[in-house]
């Protein structure tokens, strides 16, 4: 509600508080960015106990892409074997746990909007929000895209145009997350970022060599600037080829085996048997704990696999919090 007077203009906001501190921060800036005030801080306490949090999961692997050449192996095992560990694991831990599924042809940038459309409806402030996306992610200029089952590529366009017209951007992402009230969001990226270009005679995707050059910071940047402005906690896998993503022998990504291994969600290979730890009496792994585990596995499992290092990429802003209990 805005309330206009001599000395000015007052803007009133109603807010959702959580239980315990809460801090309020405003600040003011110019349109063009040339200046930016000092934020004003406000710390709230509120001391009404909350029911237990719900948990929502949007879970997307698409190995089936409508164009054959994109195909992939695992991406939906990535997103089955997550749904399943929270689905699981999550309902001793959580009042109710909320899992949306899309994988192959379901999909769809309508499906998963709807799906975040859900969560936007539905999460408390108390709530915790986790999305996964695996499959293949191109960046276009400064933005990172998704790329759903259904996106086609016209012969009239070029790559970087269909994937402007069919892909998901980053921002946009971000921005269904930020518009649900839930103050608790991970976003997991198990994606190359360079996905468009597959080894294929086809005439739509360029060669995978010539991508190779590709600057990886661009990804990196357009990620991090993304999750600290908005507050999510992101754990971004950013190989640069297609093969890096996935191993046979693992039958998953390399970021979602970790990601299930740090929780005892997997039967194969070098992280079998080799769980996370926490110093939490209550043996609850925190998100932090989840991002220290996969950070210092991935790249590790890349040089045993593929000869090269590849960093897992994270960012978090706030505090951590409790996300799922090592043990059923």
């Amino acid at each position: 509600q805005e309330n206009s007077h001599k000395d000015g203009v007052t803007r009133e906001f109603f807010v959702d508080l959580v239980s315990g501190e809460n801090r309020l921060k405003a600040t003011a800036f110019c349109l063009d960015g040339s200046w930016e005030a000092e934020p004003a801080e406000v710390v709230l306490r509120y001391e009404k106990p909350l029911q237990r949090a719900n948990l929502f999961v949007v879970a997307v692997g698409v190995s089936d892409y409508l164009h054959d050449p994109l195909d992939l192996s695992y991406a939906d095992h990535d997103a089955e074997g997550l749904a399943d560990l929270f689905r699981t694991r999550g309902k001793t831990f959580y009042n109710s746990v909320d899992v949306q599924l899309l994988t192959n042809a379901e999909a769809t940038s309508a499906n998963l909007k709807a799906a975040m459309e859900h969560v936007r409806k539905t999460a408390a402030p108390q709530d915790v929000v986790m999305v996964l996306l695996s499959g293949h992610g191109k960046m276009v200029g400064q933005r990172y895209y998704f790329l759903p089952h259904d996106i086609e590529f016209p012969v009239s366009e070029s790559i970087d145009e269909a994937v402007r017209q069919g892909g998901i951007p980053h921002d946009r992402i971000y921005g269904w997350m930020t518009r649900t009230k839930a103050l608790k969001r991970v976003l997991i990226l198990d994606t190359c970022y360079a996905g468009g270009a597959v080894t294929s005679a086809d005439r739509y995707f360029a060669n995978l060599d010539a991508d190779k050059e590709r600057d990886p910071f661009q990804f990196r940047g357009a990620i991090e600037r993304q999750s600290r402005s908005s507050g999510i906690y992101t754990i971004a896998a950013a190989a640069s080829t297609a093969k890096a993503q996935e191993v046979d022998e693992l039958r998953h990504g390399v970021l979602s085996y970790t990601l299930l291994a740090a929780f005892g969600g997997i039967d194969r290979g070098p992280l079998q048997g080799q769980p996370m730890t926490t110093n939490n009496p209550d043996g609850v792994a925190e998100v932090n704990d989840w991002i220290t585990y996969a950070a210092g596995r991935v790249p590790r499992l890349m040089e045993s696999y593929f000869g090269r290092r590849h960093d897992v990429h994270s960012y978090s802003k706030g505090n951590s919090f409790p996300i799922l209990p090592l043990s059923n």
